[in-house]
């Protein structure tokens, strides 16, 4: 994590003595590996794929074996358990409340729903596998509300030495092309002013004023709108979705367990189709290179001998199957348990009810708390974005507290189960039509929905009772 201390520590320094310099010094000294790790997994490209094989010639000198069999069986673990986390969360659409009707079409007109769910759920994939990823809300050239989900790699926030939630400025940087030239475009943005540079080239050494802009004209207000240059009052326009507080990826809990799954199975998979758990016995192949023979036997299933005691023997052992096995159920029910997920392969699965099925998300419910957490953080922040843009365009005073946001979780359920409890529901709702009154009477019904509309149904049921005229 940067801070202004380390900002101001940085600018101490000979060696970086302007902002640019140390714009450039921080984005040259970040390691994203830990960031594309998880998306490389996620994507199905595990350690596994570069694995190689040695062996030691005649002069006990390690050498590259291009002969051996090297099966690379990946087994793509992580996506399924991000992907669990991630439909579970947002593969409904979000509830969102508001005030009244006037800022529900306020906010309607700038962000489409169902676009935002669908965003929503892509930060979910790309936190859970990088730890963070970044929305920017801005205003376009014409004035229009937009916003943009930024990569975590092409980020790097800068927070306040003495409040680590306080974010004091924002570098942004992405490649682009200069002709046929790989440069770098860095934006760095602080809570009043976006400075644009282009550096020398795509490791370069010097941040320059962007070109495309006028002679100083580099250095700009957030936008220039609502009858002139202005700032965010929001804060820096880059919301942190993070899949933790510490901005972990899920990977980093279960990655050993997954490499050794990998590792056991390639394993298991050259034994049964090589010969290397064959201890061969050779006479009279005396001068003939060992890598010679190996590769004799694997080509040609062949071996060249010499002399009437010549002969060749095989003497097998046998391959530990039922241990691996063993050792890969273990593995694999490991992952689940600490990937805090659903053991798919679990034969019961479908057999499972009621408090049995409960049970069976106690895992997956916490891991996605955390993220719930700062998900609903993280859109109450882009919530104050939308509501300062719609009270300077309506002339309104709404604040972020007028949006209610409420995530709809998804998950297997028991339909008989359920059934029977919505048939006690309606019973008891029947029996209550003295005692109750009849907007509870409707809320409490198990076929009205989170979303419907009591006050209409209400309407429609007392237009019924009148003989078809409304009360």
């Amino acid at each position: 994590m940067i801070t202004t201390q380390d900002l101001f520590i940085a600018q101490m320094d000979s060696e970086y003595t302007t902002k640019e310099q140390v714009i450039l010094k921080f984005i040259k000294e970040r390691d994203t590996d830990k960031l594309i790790k998880g998306q490389k997994y996620y994507y199905n490209e595990p350690d596994i794929n570069d694995r190689k094989i040695y062996y030691y010639d005649e002069n006990e000198t390690l050498q590259l074996d291009d002969d051996a069999t090297n099966n690379k069986d990946s087994n793509n673990f992580h996506k399924v358990l991000v992907d669990q986390k991630a439909l579970y969360l947002f593969g409904e659409p979000m509830s969102i409340e508001f005030e009244d009707d006037s800022l529900e079409g306020y906010f309607t007109d700038l962000v489409d729903r169902e676009d935002l769910d669908y965003d929503i759920s892509q930060l979910g994939t790309a936190s859970a596998n990088k730890g963070v990823e970044y929305l920017h809300p801005y205003i376009d050239e014409k004035g229009s509300f937009k916003y943009l989900v930024i990569p975590a790699e092409q980020g790097i926030p800068i927070y306040n030495s003495s409040l680590e939630n306080e974010m004091e400025a924002f570098i942004r940087y992405y490649p682009i092309y200069d002709n046929t030239i790989k440069k770098l475009r860095v934006e760095y943005w602080d809570k009043e002013t976006v400075s644009y540079y282009i550096s020398d080239g795509e490791t370069g050494s010097v941040l320059m004023p962007d070109p495309t802009f006028e002679d100083g004209g580099h250095i700009m207000s957030h936008y220039d709108y609502f009858g002139g240059p202005a700032f965010w009052e929001s804060g820096i326009p880059f919301i942190e979705f993070k899949n933790n507080k510490k901005k972990v990826g899920d990977l980093q809990f279960y990655k050993s367990l997954i490499d050794s799954y990998n590792r056991t199975m390639s394993d298991l998979d050259n034994n049964l189709e090589d010969i290397q758990e064959a201890i061969l016995n050779i006479s009279g192949a005396a001068g003939t290179p060992a890598a010679e023979i190996r590769r004799n036997l694997k080509y040609y299933k062949m071996a060249k001998t010499d002399g009437p005691d010549a002969k060749l023997e095989a003497l097998t052992i046998e391959i530990p199957i039922a241990a691996k096995k063993e050792l890969m159920d273990r593995l694999e029910r490991n992952i689940f348990v600490f990937g805090q997920g659903i053991d798919v392969t679990n034969s019961d699965l479908g057999q499972k009810s009621g408090t049995a099925l409960q049970f069976l998300y106690q895992n997956l419910d916490l891991k996605a708390n955390k993220m719930e957490r700062e998900f609903q953080r993280a859109l109450n922040n882009f919530f104050k974005f939308v509501i300062e843009y719609i009270n300077k365009d309506k002339n309104t005073s709404y604040t972020n507290k007028d949006i209610k946001l409420e995530f709809v979780r998804t998950k297997i359920s028991d339909k008989k189960e359920e059934a029977e409890v919505d048939k006690v529901k309606s019973e008891t709702v029947k029996n209550s039509t003295n005692i109750l009154d009849l907007e509870t009477l409707i809320k409490k019904h198990p076929l009205v929905g989170e979303k419907d509309d009591v006050e209409e149904i209400m309407k429609r049921v007392k237009a019924e009772r009148s003989g078809g005229k409304e009360i």
